[in-house]
């Protein structure tokens, strides 16, 4: 059975985000030629290809590995690990995002991923909130054994 359990795997570590997780959404378009004739009702539309996948996740900083994250110190340092594993220093720097786990190393997990926006609510002193944007280049949702 697979366990959702949102997390990043870079060559040397993985980071497994923060609970809870509120929302994860899943955005794939497509590349066309639209070709409309003057004068003429409808359009022609061919050579569809897939772009990349976008992927938004938002959650909240209550539980990192298990440990429950209360109080700011703790939310903060565990901010801190969040924007570093989602840190990508250059244009060939990517990561593996698994959303899924059987927990005997069975994954379903996106290849090529970039952060391309993260977005974190301070306000509220009991709980931090977080909203990041990853692109998948490969927009294929992998299936297989993740080391």
């Amino acid at each position: 059975m697979l366990t959702f359990a949102p997390t990043i795997f870079r060559t040397a570590s993985n980071f497994e985000l923060p609970r809870p997780v509120s929302s994860l959404r899943i955005s794939d378009a497509w590349d066309f030629e639209k070709v409309k004739v003057p004068l003429r009702d409808g359009d022609t539309v061919s050579g569809h290809s897939r772009n990349g996948t976008d992927i938004r996740i938002e959650g909240q900083i209550g539980t990192h590995g298990g440990q429950l994250q209360a109080d700011e110190l703790a939310m903060f340092d565990t901010l801190t690990a969040l924007r570093t594993a989602l840190h990508v220093g250059n244009g060939s720097e990517t990561f593996i995002l698994s959303l899924f786990n059987d927990g005997l190393g069975q994954h379903r997990y996106f290849e090529e991923c970039s952060t391309t926006r993260v977005d974190f609510d301070l306000s509220n002193k009991h709980v931090f909130t977080f909203s990041i944007q990853i692109h998948a280049a490969n927009p294929q949702l992998q299936q297989g054994i993740l080391i």
